[in-house]
């Protein structure tokens, strides 16, 4: 259970009065929902959850193993015969059971709703009037009116979508209060600033060709919205480069005109699906690789070219895919023929050869990565100034998926220009057309358009070092730790090409075990955030690769817990760039839904 003063505020108002509990993101509401668990992992007490992912009941149920709870909580599957599930009902304790099976048990008797304690209802802002999980609650309650019914969220734009739609869900939830815990709430602000992380904020500029390209999408994508704020069916949505950023977008889009979609004429949809191409195009454009990032703009390119989408002919796309290609490779000027002499026979008979096309690789590296081994750099000259600190510290590189994982893990491992020349050959030979220029690697990769480089702010570094981070010396850049990675995951030519239209299936995500490894010492684990991060693995230092605005608040809560372990934050974000705009555009999205509700 959570030491933290507003959690224990957050718990003691819940247990006394059922509710809606709307958090914000990443300041700890799994760890609400486990002192829940906690106390009814007794014999005496049946409780069930619903409406949780996979990952939340596995962390529930291993912390609950670790608190030594008195009746281990089960998971109901199709696996169990109606007996089975009978015989665990009446155990008690805390039951994980997926809907449809409890909705048949509640329906034929088998679950003695009389003896029920109580539900809790994760991710709250799903249920609507026609989810399973509202009429598993209806049937509950048409029998048992004394048993508790707890709602937990911690996405309070889900709840202003819509006019009274907190009322509605509330409503479904069969509760009567709302409770509002944003990052700005006095309780919570209080609780933070006693024991504050050391923050160490750095931002690098985008290289000179990144920043075309990233002007070059706005410019396409504003003009998708010129053509898209036409529309008569989109007049509540605020149409903005902001709001197309996030996530949520598309989803608020599809669903206002899911009732009129018969009605919705095919440029408009084409407009919508383009939108969300652009966007994730936009997004991928800092975090991935330039050969990634080509084979992505090749894929879009071709599927638009079969449905003929408008913006294709706009100057700005084509800047795109030609300074996509140019990150690359770049072509070389021809040789020019040697001229003959006026007295060469062959001069009147002979025609001069046509010159052949060649190409230079340029590989062009990531600004980021450079600074991401003087980070490590830094971090090594720390422990080894400081041995009193004890054992050397972990250290988690966070990013957002588990692709730029595998990406910051090879380039860590082989540095940037084989890694990159790997990708290129595996690029090469996906090529559609046989006869593929000839290329001439130029044997180091180049630093043109790095841009004015990085600046830091507060105790950071104000410039670069001037690192040959990115340069293949024939050893890993991170060598001097006398590491060695873990091989599991670092066949290159295995590494699966993202989809741009579809985000990759969870299910086909490799598993922490295998895609990740420490390296020692100082332990090293690139991960993507999770909401259970900072505690499974406890670091002392977190360099945050990628923007995610949980994460800040999953620290400051870890940092709060934890007061006497000393924390460092390398927060390092693209200056000007849409990295930070989306940033922004998540923190003030949720402070508005606050604000609203």
């Amino acid at each position: 259970m959570s030491n933290l003063s507003f959690h224990a505020t957050v718990f003691s108002d819940l247990l006394e009065e059922d509710g809606l509990l709307v958090m914000g993101k990443g300041l700890g509401l799994h760890k609400i929902v486990l002192s829940f668990l906690q106390i009814h992992s007794d014999p005496n007490s049946l409780v069930f959850v619903l409406g949780a992912y996979e990952n939340d009941k596995q962390f529930w149920s291993e912390s609950l193993r670790v608190f030594g709870a008195t009746i281990q909580p089960r998971v109901i599957t199709s696996e169990f015969s109606a007996r089975e599930r009978v015989i665990l009902y009446n155990q008690g304790g805390v039951i994980f059971s997926s809907t449809p099976i409890l909705i048949v048990d509640l329906l034929m008797k088998r679950v003695p709703t009389n003896l029920v304690t109580g539900f809790l209802v994760a991710n709250a802002h799903k249920v609507t009037d026609t989810s399973p999980e509202h009429f598993i609650l209806r049937l509950y309650r048409q029998v048992n009116k004394v048993g508790f019914i707890k709602g937990f969220s911690d996405y309070p734009e889900a709840f202003t979508g819509e006019q009274n739609k907190v009322e509605r869900i509330m409503k479904n939830l069969f509760v009567g209060k709302l409770y509002l815990w944003p990052r700005f709430r006095r309780e919570v602000q209080l609780c933070f600033e006693k024991h504050q992380p050391d923050v160490v904020e750095l931002e690098v500029s985008l290289s000179d060709s990144m920043q075309v390209i990233q002007d070059a999408i706005i410019s396409v994508m504003n003009a998708c919205l010129a053509e898209l704020k036409s529309s008569q069916h989109l007049s509540g949505i605020e149409l903005t480069l902001e709001n197309v950023l996030l996530e949520s977008f598309q989803k608020s889009v599809k669903q206002q005109l899911e009732p009129v979609w018969h009605q919705t004429g095919s440029q408009t949809k084409q407009l919508v699906q383009d939108l969300e191409s652009l966007r994730k195009l936009l997004i991928y454009l800092p975090r991935y690789d330039c050969v990634t990032f080509l084979r992505l703009v090749d894929a879009l390119k071709s599927e638009q070219v079969v449905i003929q989408s408008p913006w294709l002919f706009l100057d700005a796309a084509n800047t795109i895919f030609k300074v996509s290609k140019s990150r690359v490779m770049e072509r070389k000027l021809p040789t020019p023929p040697k001229r003959k002499r006026d007295g060469d026979e062959a001069t009147s008979t002979t025609t001069t050869p046509t010159p052949t096309i060649e190409y230079q690789l340029v590989l062009e590296e990531n600004p980021k990565w450079q600074l991401l081994v003087q980070i490590l750099e830094e971090i090594e000259l720390e422990e080894i100034k400081n041995p009193t600190l004890g054992e050397r510290g972990r250290v988690v590189i966070v990013v957002k998926d588990d692709r730029t994982a595998n990406l910051l893990q090879n380039y860590l491992e082989i540095g940037g220009v084989r890694m990159l020349k790997q990708y290129y050959d595996q690029y090469k030979e996906k090529l559609e057309k046989k006869d593929a220029p000839p290329i001439q690697s130029r044997g180091g990769s180049s630093n043109r358009g790095m841009g004015r480089g990085f600046r830091g702010r507060g105790r950071g570094r104000g410039r670069g070092r001037g690192t040959d981070g990115g340069k293949d010396k024939g050893k890993s850049p991170v060598s001097n730790y006398n590491s060695n990675i873990n091989n599991n995951n670092n066949n290159v030519n295995a590494m699966p090409l993202p989809s741009l239209i579809n985000e990759p299936s969870k299910a086909n995500m490799p598993t922490r075990s295998s895609s990740f490894a420490f390296l020692a010492p100082p332990y090293i684990l690139i991960h993507p955030c999770t909401h259970t991060l900072m505690d499974d693995i406890k670091p002392r230092y977190v360099i945050v690769h990628d923007p995610i605005p949980p994460l800040i608040r999953q620290i400051e809560v870890y940092k709060a817990e934890n007061p006497g372990v000393p924390l460092r934050v390398y927060w390092v974000m693209y200056e000007d760039s849409v990295e930070e705009k989306k940033y922004t555009a998540s923190i003030s999205k949720e402070k508005e839904a606050f604000e609203k509700l």
